[in-house]
């Protein structure tokens, strides 16, 4: 089964390491470049490069992250 947020097998998104906070800005925007990729090479659509763009600003900035970083 694959991982709903990731899509990588071998886990659910509940143990997904991308749903952890990162640990630094580097590493978050590291993430963010991935799902950019994912979407360029054509792996996702751009509606969930949005959705994990969001979930990720989310995460790195906690409840107070500005309402321009998040995806309806």
């Amino acid at each position: 089964m694959d991982c709903y947020h990731c899509g990588t097998a071998g886990h659910f998104v509940a143990e997904c390491p991308m749903m952890v906070p990162a640990a630094s800005k580097e590493e978050h925007m590291a993430r963010i470049a991935q799902y950019v990729a994912a979407w360029l090479m054509g792996e996702i659509t751009v509606e969930r490069k949005r959705k994990m763009i969001s979930d990720e600003n989310l995460l790195y900035y906690g409840p107070g992250c500005r309402k321009a970083l998040l995806y309806p």
